[in-house]
């Protein structure tokens, strides 16, 4: 039973990971592509 818990928790450990990295990603793409706007704008 301790093993299943384990394994639960770093499936949910991992997911979390995934998606905080998928957000950091976006927003530094959000974040280029406004910087980029911005300069052609100019």
């Amino acid at each position: 039973m301790v093993s299943t818990k384990r394994r639960k928790a770093l499936l949910l450990y991992q997911m979390n990971h995934a998606q905080i990295s998928v957000i950091r990603a976006n927003m530094n793409f959000g974040y280029i592509g406004l910087h980029h706007g911005l300069l052609d704008s100019f």
